[in-house]
């Protein structure tokens, strides 16, 4: 203990705040007086011994004149930066005093510090509130000057690079190779390859943990648009990253259209009465109209494939029974493709497999810039609209009177998709479009609904050219194929394929051979033709679900987990694929080497920005602290070192 021990000494005493009462020089002993009453009576040995094995700790006062415990091994804790960031403080603190026994103000000594400390090479001159604070901290113990985030207890928590390389490599495989991955799906492969490489690395010990905060943010360090650049072509990447900047002043039909997805506050059930949780909506809007022209409710999480049934929904014209099957009165056949697409930096939106089938049918798609949904006001006034209506139905998550969340009751009679679907066709075609726009009120200067903007714009101009459906199959190479349905799905190149929507048409139609689509370049999903017409069914591998693989890809890998005896789930899948791909990716032309090149330089900058937010690793140097004294005494401490095992 640095300080000589007297009477009124503040101390913590086995987690006692304590104090020295009085010194018995003559008998050698010391009176210690707790908090709580007790007195205990030690021999400057006992004392001296307790103070080496952590038991006794100096009570001193922080900067906000709160009693804090310094233990006497402090020195050793203290990483070298922190010593060398104390030892400058101090200099500067003994070069304010000696200005003050001057006579000098503390404004005039802050505005002489730069100075000072350019000349000495002491970094930053603090300000008046810095220097304020070093002072007062500086009236306890000189270990309170050493710097706060060397107390806060974190010190050890360096950045950890295992997690580091781990997220780069999946980031480069995973992530950048495909449009469907999630930031919890890519999370959970980093956490399974961080305990793989942790055990092969450091045996038995514990793994730290982490938080999907660090994959995040490792991830907001990539520029979007370098990341686009890099994924796609020029030619796509000048498209989908140009801002969508005109978005008032469309004056016809089909020039432009919003999309967006949104995710519903409402819980729906399957057929078997089970819940089944919440769906995404994909919602497509005439910018010039206010019409909607595309509309796709799914339970699938947000890719490519709800998109492409969105498109479906905007391209082609519906079912004969369309409107008698969701008793429907109000809506107007509207079918075709819109000259631009404006669309959101989702990856459903914005990937490969999306912009490549825009690109094949002619169109084009125009991105807003991130954190700006002002660049597509309509689609989102819409989904605001949509919302409040969904909250008035059975099964809302959230409370139509406060805003609040709400639990589902147990007796609350829940939609199917079906009925929720035809819900919201009802209030889209017979509400919503009849309704009065009171944004393109002014401009027409009277209410008006979008079904008669539409109608009034029909008999004015020529809507273009539908897409043929053989064009849009073709630009999928889709091919078909006949199969059995049974109750557990259909069942395909040693794949099984399955959906709520593909039960419902089994219950509908009962077992037989269907006809579906599928197509090479993606081994995810097939689309099975309804007999008699109509809607094709989706239907997804549970496997390959939240991934996105070729089907030469997915047998290879496939037959890769075979050969090394492998359980074959949904996590052995995403690793195999990982590390398929980096193998494959190894022989590749120069071309794709110097992309990969720029990738791996990328995601470096990434990782050294993510290590800016992360405290460093201590070093293993350490200082030795003062023995203790009483009086005179000299004598040399017996016991253990402080941090050796007891």
């Amino acid at each position: 203990m640095a300080q000589m021990v007297q009477a009124g000494l503040q101390i913590c005493r086995h987690g006692k705040n304590a104090y020295v009462g009085q010194l018995r020089q003559l008998h050698q002993k010391l009176e210690i007086h707790s908090d709580d009453g007790d007195i205990f009576i030690l021999t400057p040995e006992e004392f001296r011994r307790e103070v080496v094995d952590g038991d006794i700790r100096l009570l001193v006062p922080d900067g906000n004149g709160m009693l804090r415990p310094v233990s006497t091994s402090w020195r050793e804790n203290e990483r070298d930066s922190a010593a060398r960031e104390r030892q400058r403080r101090t200099e500067i603190l003994s070069y304010v005093n000696r200005e003050r026994e001057q006579g000098l103000q503390i404004k005039d000594i802050v505005s002489k510090l730069p100075e000072f400390c350019k000349e000495y090479g002491l970094g930053r001159a603090p300000g008046d509130r810095c220097l304020r604070d070093w002072r007062r901290s500086a009236q306890g113990h000189e270990s309170m000057l050493s710097p706060a985030w060397n107390r806060c207890g974190n010190r050890f928590q360096g950045p950890d690079e295992i997690l580091l390389e781990v997220m780069q490599e999946v980031v480069n495989v995973a992530v950048m190779g495909t449009d469907r991955f999630t930031l919890t799906a890519t999370w959970e492969l980093v956490e399974a390859r961080f305990d793989e490489e942790w055990k092969k690395r450091k045996g038995d010990v514990d793994p730290p943990r982490h938080s999907i905060k660090k994959l995040r943010n490792f991830l907001r360090a990539m520029p979007w648009a370098d990341l686009m650049r890099i994924r796609m072509d020029g030619r796509t990447a000048r498209s989908i990253t140009r801002r969508a900047v005109r978005a008032h002043d469309t004056g016809i039909f089909w020039e432009c259209v919003e999309m967006d997805a949104t995710v519903l506050d409402i819980m729906v059930r399957d057929e078997d009465d089970r819940e089944i949780g919440r769906h995404v909506l994909y919602v497509a809007i005439d910018v010039a109209t206010g019409y909607i022209v595309g509309l796709h409710l799914t339970i699938q999480k947000a890719s490519t494939l709800p998109f492409v049934e969105a498109l479906r929904f905007m391209y082609f014209p519906k079912p004969s029974d369309f409107d008698k099957k969701y008793h429907i009165k109000n809506r107007i056949e509207v079918y075709g493709k819109p000259i631009t697409l404006r669309v959101d930096n989702g990856s459903e939106f914005i990937g490969k497999a999306a912009t490549e089938l825009v690109r094949q049918l002619f169109g084009d798609s125009a991105r807003c810039q991130p954190y700006k949904p002002e660049e597509k006001p309509y689609v989102e006034r819409f989904n605001g609209i949509l919302k409040r209506y969904i909250l008035t139905l059975a099964g809302a998550t959230t409370s139509s009177v406060n805003g609040e969340q709400r639990a589902v009751k147990s007796g609350e009679k829940l939609f199917t998709l079906e009925e929720l679907r035809g819900k919201i066709y009802r209030f889209v075609y017979d509400k919503y479009s009849l309704r009065g726009n009171d944004l393109r009120s002014i401009r027409c200067r009277k209410a008006v609904a979008p079904v008669d903007i539409w109608n009034e714009m029909r008999e004015t101009f020529t809507q273009p050219v539908p897409v043929n459906r053989d064009e849009f199959e073709k630009s999928l190479c889709f091919k078909r194929e006949t199969r059995a349905l049974g109750h557990d799905g259909i069942h395909f190149d040693g794949w099984n394929y399955h959906s709520d929507e593909l039960s419902s048409l089994y219950l509908l139609h009962g077992p037989g051979r269907y006809e579906f689509l599928h197509t090479d370049l993606d081994a995810v999903t097939i689309y099975v033709v309804a007999p008699g017409g109509g809607e094709h069914v989706a239907a997804h591998e549970k496997l390959l679900d939240g991934t996105s693989v070729d089907r030469a890809s997915a047998k290879a890998i496939k037959a890769l987990i075979a050969k090394q005896k492998k359980a074959l789930d949904r996590r052995t899948f995403a690793q195999t694929l990982v590390e398929y791909r980096e193998l494959k990716g190894k022989g590749n032309s120069s071309r794709s080497r110097s992309m990969q090149a720029r990738i791996d330089d990328m995601l470096i900058k990434a990782s050294e920005h993510t290590k800016l937010t992360m405290p460093k690793t201590p070093p293993t140097t350490a200082f030795k602290p003062p023995l203790p004294t009483i009086g005179n005494s000299t004598n040399p401490p017996r016991g253990r070192q402080m941090g050796a095992a007891r």
